[in-house]
């Protein structure tokens, strides 16, 4: 575990903590076979780390809980979504309203339930994405994210203030948002 630290002050952050954590085995297996949970994505709210696995088949996530004041512990599973590719990061919103979910083609914007950890209960809000191999995804603030891929580019997209019906995929991402 680190600190997060103040970029603009810091150059080192040491480790403050250390936790020991495994998935249990029933929750390795999808269609009968050993998927070898990956996870590439995590977040921080509300004093729990949460974890979504990257699945090479079948393409669903798994929401995990770690409880940080556990030393060594199994991983808790949460929930289940399918999406339309692998998961390669996360984050939540400074506001904590929202869960950004990303995978190599769509960004995933769902509304956190009030008072609980079910992320992925709401029906997603989805941004079409054709960035490369994006691998990373955080909030810039309560309304932008910032996205990287494989190929060292950033880039920046803005939310609109009042988000369209579940049912309304926002628009594509265009070339113009790019941040080099």
């Amino acid at each position: 575990l680190l600190r997060e630290p103040d970029p603009f002050k810091e150059s080192a952050v040491e480790i403050t903590g250390q936790i020991k954590y495994h998935f249990s085995s029933k929750n390795r297996f999808f269609g009968g076979k050993d998927v070898n949970l990956d996870t590439e994505a995590c977040f921080f709210d509300s004093g729990h780390l949460y974890f979504l696995t990257k699945r090479l088949i079948g393409f669903s996530t798994d929401l995990y809980r770690l409880d940080l004041s556990k030393k060594e512990q199994v991983a808790e599973f949460v929930s289940e979504y399918q999406m339309n590719g692998m998961v390669t990061g996360a984050g939540i919103s400074p506001d904590k309203k929202t869960l950004a979910v990303l995978t190599y083609s769509n960004i995933y914007l769902f509304s956190k339930l009030k008072d609980t950890d079910t992320f992925l209960s709401a029906s997603p809000k989805t941004i079409d994405l054709s960035f490369g191999q994006a691998e990373a995804i955080c909030f810039f603030d309560d309304f932008s994210l910032l996205i990287t891929n494989e190929e060292g580019q950033i880039l920046r997209i803005a939310l609109p203030k009042e988000t369209p019906p579940s049912t309304s995929p926002l628009p594509p991402v265009s070339q113009e948002d790019k941040v080099e």
